[in-house]
């Protein structure tokens, strides 16, 4: 199965495709129970995700370009991604003025 959303802005941190994989841990995630399941709920082993850019060019890719086609090969908690060293580098840090430290854009 394939699903697709809108990445309508892009810090670096979700999709966080560095480090030799594209993770979505900080992406697409419920605030609640009582709204629908998103993506990163729904998706299954096997299954592919394509983010396309949003229509604000200053946060986003543009309106309909490919940002990520990725095929999921693992799912993990929340918990066990924050545990597992292999995504260490991938986690945000707190900077000493209060800000976070995030990958680069890259496109």
């Amino acid at each position: 199965m394939g699903y697709s959303y809108v990445v309508e802005h892009d810090t670096g941190r979700a999709p966080n495709p560095y480090f030799g994989v594209c993770t979505l841990c900080r992406c697409k995630f419920r605030k609640s129970l009582g709204k629908p399941r998103n993506i990163v709920e729904l998706a299954k082993v096997d299954d592919w995700i394509v983010g396309t850019g949003g229509t604000n060019p200053r946060k986003s890719a543009g309106h309909g370009k490919l940002v990520y086609a990725m095929r999921v090969d693992e799912k993990l908690t929340r918990e066990e991604y924050y545990a597992d060293p292999r995504f260490a580098e991938k986690r945000v840090e707190r900077n000493p003025r209060g800000g976070q430290r995030t990958a680069p854009r890259r496109y």
